[in-house]
């Protein structure tokens, strides 16, 4: 690319030298000491201007000084204007000149076009973060600088030596038309690359796709423009098809349709012969415990559509927003994710219905198979309140799926769920509050929860989300601590609570559930405690460790226990 960084250096210094070029005139001539004066004051102030401007660091300075520094040629120009020819022809500092009038024609001529040519040079300028950052494109800036150079010279040329330039532009001409149609193809990609700079469809930096080419923006340039694509490839791309192609801009986007950039759509297959009512429930729930994978903390838009029935079974669609085009493969996969994880819950296969009807399952498939697709841990009921796929399970399977309760038997698990209660909230709505006293904890059957934290200042951060499967307020169950943070439904959502009496009744019935929920405390506690206590040697961190076990061991007895 071009740089014009010495134009502003190359006018100021041909200003310079056209108003010294003037100084002889008023050495000796036939003028009075008013005119001498007038002319040397104003001579001076165009230096000062010009000094001005080549020190200047902001667009205003050189606004000013431009426009004063036109007054003054006005001024000057009229200064000899009235002196008539006299001055011009008594100074004998120009005696080898043929025509001693040439330096004053070349001031009058030239001044005019590089006053603009610095008034263009600073509106191209950007002062603000760095002078070689500039506003205008390359390709027009350049067009014109030729044009404000070379019209002066041709004006010199004419009036200054009388060359008939109606002979020379038609030659020019005619060259020009040969050349033209020798030409052609690199002529509409330069001419296509102009339009494109001046309209700027895309700038360096923005994802954009055309006739199925995906590529991100790394210079346009004369003839062609070049991307980088997405497998990390340069891609030549002529101006003239890129100019005449449909292209998309994955930069500019309409924020009243999406803050968070460009929509992806993605389709989702089902069995035929699910309900798709509770389908998109699933899908809204997904969607929203999903995190975008640019560090944003929640989607700007999601949303979720069933389209109809399909060759491949139920077909559905799936909308979100992604900023950058190189992270869309990860925001995909964190949103797929998200509605395997629900999906496998409710026992619904993310793949085609006929696919469901002629595939052989892998031999492995046993090992990670949930307990939602076993058709037995199902209770068929008749009226349904909430989404059917996950209201019909039996209520254990989802104590099952808990880490915290692995150590539990069969018996304990069908204790729990004989004794624990079912509750409904609407979007919005508080499940706990942070420092409130809490002696239970929550599995999410359906819907979207967020937890927020607030400090001690009353400001407050969303720690995250979650949805089906996953439990929160476990520490409050375990220990009796007030809840650390609040709790509030994102989209309604049933949960399963289980209580300190459920709890403790187990642990009476089963001693070793205590070991084994004491091991998962303890665990926990030294995680937390490791970042405090990082230098401690290995046998000290074991010795505190088995410590550490005893005393929470203690005092889950103590806290469960104690009615005894």
């Amino acid at each position: 690319m071009h740089n014009f960084n010495g134009t502003k250096n190359v006018c100021i210094i041909s200003l310079l030298f056209l108003n010294v070029a003037l100084v002889p005139y008023v050495s000796s001539g036939p003028l009075s000491s008013f005119f001498v004066i007038a002319i040397i004051a104003l001579l001076i102030l165009s230096f000062f201007f010009l000094t001005r401007i080549l020190g200047s660091q902001k667009k205003s300075t050189t606004y000013i000084s431009t426009i004063l520094l036109g007054s003054l040629y006005l001024c000057l120009t009229a200064f000899f204007s009235a002196s008539g020819g006299d001055l011009i022809t008594e100074t004998s500092f120009y005696h080898f000149l043929a025509d001693k009038e040439l330096p004053v024609l070349a001031y009058k001529i030239f001044t005019p076009f590089l006053l603009v040519l610095l008034g263009f040079d600073a509106a191209d300028r950007n002062y603000v973060s760095d002078n070689e950052q500039r506003n205008i494109p390359v390709l027009f800036r350049f067009l014109i600088i030729i044009i404000l150079a070379l019209a002066p010279v041709l004006m010199f040329l004419s009036f200054g030596f009388n060359v008939p330039l109606t002979g020379a532009l038609a030659t020019s001409g005619l060259l020009t038309a040969i050349i033209g149609l020798a030409l052609q193809g690199n002529l509409s990609n330069i001419m296509s690359g102009l339009f494109l700079n001046i309209e700027r469809p895309f700038k360096p930096g923005d994802w954009i796709m055309f006739d199925d080419q995906l590529g991100r923006i790394k210079a346009i340039s004369w003839r062609s423009t070049r991307l980088t694509s997405i497998e990390n490839q340069e891609i030549f791309v002529p101006n003239d098809k890129l100019a005449q192609s449909t292209v998309m801009n994955f930069a500019n986007n309409d924020p009243s349709f999406s803050k968070g950039g460009f929509v992806v759509y993605d389709s989702i297959y089902v069995h035929p012969r699910h309900d798709p009512y509770y389908i998109i429930e699933l899908l809204k729930d997904s969607l929203a415990k999903a995190r975008p994978a640019d560090n944003r903390p929640f989607f700007e838009y999601t949303d979720a559509w069933f389209t109809g029935g399909k060759e491949n079974g139920l077909e559905f669609y799936v909308a979100y927003d992604c900023l950058d085009r190189a992270l869309l493969f990860t925001q995909r996969s964190s949103i797929m994710l998200s509605i395997n994880h629900v999906f496998t819950r409710a026992g619904i296969t993310m793949t085609v219905g006929n696919l469901l009807q002629t595939l052989k399952p892998d031999a492995s498939l046993g090992v990670v198979q949930d307990f939602s697709q076993d058709i037995l841990n199902y209770q068929k009921h008749s009226n349904f309140e909430n989404n059917v796929y996950l209201e019909t399970q039996n209520a254990e399977l989802w104590f099952r799926r808990l880490k915290l309760l692995s150590s539990l038997e069969d018996d304990d698990f069908a204790l729990l769920a004989k004794t624990t209660q079912k509750y409904r909230y609407n979007a919005s709505d508080v499940i706990v509050k942070q420092g409130d006293a809490g002696d239970c904890m929550f599995i999410i059957v359906e819907g979207v929860v967020k937890v927020v934290i607030e400090n001690d200042n009353g400001s407050s951060t969303v720690l995250g989300t979650l949805t089906v499967g996953e439990v929160f307020g476990e520490m409050s169950l375990l220990t009796g601590a007030s809840r650390s943070a609040t709790v509030s439904a994102i989209r309604p959502v049933v949960l399963y609570e289980i209580g300190k009496d459920s709890l403790g009744q187990v642990m009476k019935n089963n001693p070793a559930v205590l070991d084994g929920l004491t091991e998962i405390l303890t665990k926990r506690q030294e995680e937390l405690s490791a970042a405090l206590n990082d230098m401690e040697g290995q046998d000290d961190a074991k010795k505190n460790g088995l410590t550490l076990f005893a005393s929470i061991k203690n005092s889950l007895m103590s806290y469960f226990l104690s009615s005894d």
